[in-house]
């Protein structure tokens, strides 16, 4: 596996970067900027594009997660980490990527659940499955995120 990752490296670490960057920037994004100016739009009219535009964005992260894990566990192995001093912040970082990908799980449920109400014509409903994705969930996974990205940036030493 070593030898594997020596020549895939620069692709690992550069695909590892870019989930993170599209999952915490995109919830960045969501939750400081679209939703304040989102607040500000009637409930039906803003649901009518959240429920879409949510599903595109979750998509996305689905496939940040999924790179996450994958790239994780590659250049862990690749690096032969768990024989370094760097073994306890790589099991911080393994730490932080899974809780958020279980809360990321509670998100998906919520926002599924919010999407079956919209097609069924009941918008309090709908707002009220989405209300906890933008005030607890998505801050949670915005101050976890932040805290791996620093982490990731301790690993490799500046």
């Amino acid at each position: 596996m070593t030898e594997i990752f020596g020549s895939l490296a620069p692709m690992v670490k550069f695909l590892h970067l870019m989930a993170a960057v599209l999952w915490v920037g995109g919830m960045i994004v969501v939750r400081l900027y679209l939703h304040p100016v989102a607040m500000r739009v009637a409930l039906k009219e803003r649901l009518a594009w959240q429920i879409p535009f949510l599903g595109r964005f979750f998509t996305g992260v689905s496939v940040a997660v999924f790179l996450l894990i994958l790239t994780g566990v590659l250049m862990a192995v690749g690096m032969n980490i768990k024989e370094t001093p760097l073994a306890p912040i790589v099991h911080l970082k393994y730490t932080i990527w899974l809780v958020m990908a279980l809360i990321f799980g509670v998100i998906l449920t919520r926002y599924r659940r919010a999407k079956a109400a919209w097609e069924a014509g009941e918008v309090e409903e709908t707002a009220r499955q989405l209300a906890p994705i933008a005030k607890v969930l998505i801050p949670i996974n915005l101050i976890l995120g932040v805290i791996a990205i620093f982490a990731g940036t301790t690993l490799r030493g500046f």
